[in-house]
């Protein structure tokens, strides 16, 4: 009778409709059913893998409440044949289970199904924490790339529990590494000195995740290294750590660096903290020619506040090349008051000497016009609307329309009057999109 009504309970549950508080009294019911005669636990655990979702999901939970009771069952289903009674299983285990069950779930690593190994590896996590981290470091030179990398996921939530904890603490030296990243800190070590690529970016990727000088030291001495094979990646991690002496370490290189995609990431990295020869060598790179580099360039560069700004607006006054055109996209990005006011009287003057203006689209937005309303920025705007480009054209619709309801506020009546008798000419222009953008700025 007790089968029955268990397997009645069981069935029930694969009835969608059922509301959440009937699914938790069967739950309860099912429990206490196996606690009552134990032998019916290993037909419960069975059902772990056939029927519906939520069915197993029911079964599960009334399993997590036998507790200890169950766990030689779910140790036994981890040999299953059926993998996703295993899958199941060690669901199960990762929340409850006891130290006991761990060398059970590593033999279930052993299995070929990658999603049965990626579980077990979320269990052991979970269950061993810290005396787990020499098997889960050695899952990371495994072939599958699923495997390693959920190796690497498991040793950066043991990382951030352990952070978290010393967090509450508010006693932490930050240039210190945490006392629990030592055994990381060597472990990574072990990683770089491997004769796999692969590896070493895991082990780069773990460092810089770690707290304190000595994590960073350690990408450092991987740079030092003649011939890294992971160097551009070891750069990048590096710039995570915003680490200011990375500035003096990524500088050089990128000066003799002749590779694309490591220079991208080196430009990238000198975003951290502004140096001379810093700033110097992202201007070096913008005079390469290469846009994808010179955006990189103009990017970082924008980020390094004060001392960046005075080089870029020196290259702007002096230059009237395409490294001047990057220099203004990085100041139209910086948007401080000073750069706009140079950028603006840049725009002036190059749509002066030049007519068609070949100003970057970038500066054109980016460049608050409508601070200064006069006749120069008229002059700019008119020159837009009748450039060749459709994109210019929208732009400078864009720019004037939200000032039609400014009338008498910032902008004088004349100019008023100027810029809607522009965007009256523009109404009848040959794209839709500009014709569109006129139609909402005057409606």
């Amino acid at each position: 009778m007790t089968t029955e009504t268990l397997f009645s309970l069981i069935g029930g549950l694969e009835d969608i409709s059922m509301e959440e508080k009937e699914i938790e009294l069967a739950v309860e019911r099912i429990a206490a059913i196996c606690r009552k005669d134990q032998s019916l636990i290993p037909v419960l655990v069975r059902f772990l893998g056939t029927g519906v979702w939520s069915a197993r999901e029911a079964v599960a939970r009334a399993i997590s409440i036998l507790g200890a009771l169950a766990e030689p069952h779910l140790i036994e289903a981890l040999t299953s044949e059926n993998p996703e009674t295993t899958v199941w299983a060690l669901g199960i285990l990762e929340k409850a289970g006891s130290s006991e069950a761990i060398p059970h779930i590593i033999r279930a690593t052993e299995k070929s199904s990658s999603k049965i190994r990626v579980r077990a590896l979320s269990a052991i996590t979970a269950i061993g924490k810290w005396n787990s981290l020499d098997f889960i470091f050695s899952q990371i030179h495994d072939p599958q790339w699923i495997i390693s990398k959920k190796a690497f996921t498991c040793i950066l939530q043991l990382l951030n529990d352990s952070q978290d904890k010393l967090e509450k603490q508010k006693n932490q030296d930050s240039e210190k590494s945490p006392p629990y990243a030592s055994p990381v800190l060597e472990a990574c070590s072990r990683l770089l000195a491997s004769g796999d690529p692969d590896v070493h970016y895991w082990g780069l990727r773990i460092l810089s995740a770690i707290p304190g000088n000595e994590s960073t030291n350690r990408i450092i001495e991987y740079l030092n290294r003649p011939k890294s094979p992971m160097a551009h990646f070891a750069i990048r991690e590096l710039a995570e750590k915003k680490d200011s002496r990375s500035t003096d370490i990524i500088s050089p290189l990128l000066n003799r660096e002749s590779d694309w995609f490591k220079a991208r990431n080196m430009a990238a990295a000198l975003a951290v903290s502004p140096t001379e020869e810093g700033i110097a060598s992202l201007v070096s790179l913008m005079e390469r020619g290469d846009p994808v580099l010179s955006s990189k360039a103009a990017v970082s560069l924008s980020r390094l506040g004060p001392m960046a700004e005075e080089k870029l607006l020196e290259i702007i006054s002096e230059r009237n090349d395409s490294v001047a055109r990057w220099a203004s996209v990085a100041l139209g990005m910086m948007a401080s008051e000073k750069a706009s006011e140079h950028l603006f009287k840049w725009v002036c003057r190059e749509m002066e000497s030049k007519g068609d203006p070949s100003v970057p689209l970038e500066v054109l937005a980016l460049v608050p016009f409508t601070a200064r309303a006069d006749d120069k920025f008229m002059a700019v705007m008119e020159n837009m609307l009748q450039s060749n480009d459709w994109f210019l054209r929208l732009k400078a619709v864009e720019v004037l329309g939200p000032l039609v309801e400014n009338s008498g506020k910032t902008i004088n009546e004349i100019i008023h009057r100027k810029i809607k008798a522009a965007l009256s000419r523009a109404a009848s222009d040959s794209n839709w999109l500009v014709r569109s953008a006129v139609f909402k700025a005057i409606n």
